[in-house]
This record gives C-alpha cells, structure tokens and sequence, in this order.
C-alpha cells in the first residue's frame, strides 16, 4: 500500500545575532505551502527564548547542518 502522508522537507537555518553566528537549527516545512517569515521566526523564538525582542537574522542554508546531523549547538 503506498504512503499517503505529505512527507514534510527540512530547512536549514543559520540563526545570526549581530552579525555573529549563533546556531544552526532544522525546521521541518512541507514544500506545498509558501515560508512564511512569521512562522519562521516563531519557531526560532520558541526554541530559543533567549532571542525575544531582539534583532537576529535568519539566513536560509542548502547546505547539511555543520555538526554530524545535530542543528542545535550553541557555540
């Protein structure tokens, strides 16, 4: 029987903080719909409550997370 279920992408986020690199993170996206910059920064902002009410910068990566698969280190 075959998979009905959407299968949903992966994007890859490089979260920057006054120009400096803060970390990586995976947001699962299904391509059908269009990114919304609300929910992108939504989701940066639930997973790092830290960045409330400040001015980072969200830049869209194609390449494979940096760290063997983990997207969520701090450095």
């Amino acid at each position: 029987m075959a998979n009905t279920v959407i299968q949903k992408n992966v994007l890859v986020l490089d979260i920057m903080l006054n120009g400096s690199f803060i970390c990586q993170m995976k947001m699962p996206h299904c391509p059908l719909f269009p990114v919304d910059e609300r929910e992108v920064n939504k989701f940066v902002t639930d997973r790092k409550p830290s960045l409330k009410g400040k001015a980072f910068k969200v830049e869209f990566s194609n390449a494979a997370p940096l760290f063997r698969g983990d997207a969520n280190v701090i450095l």
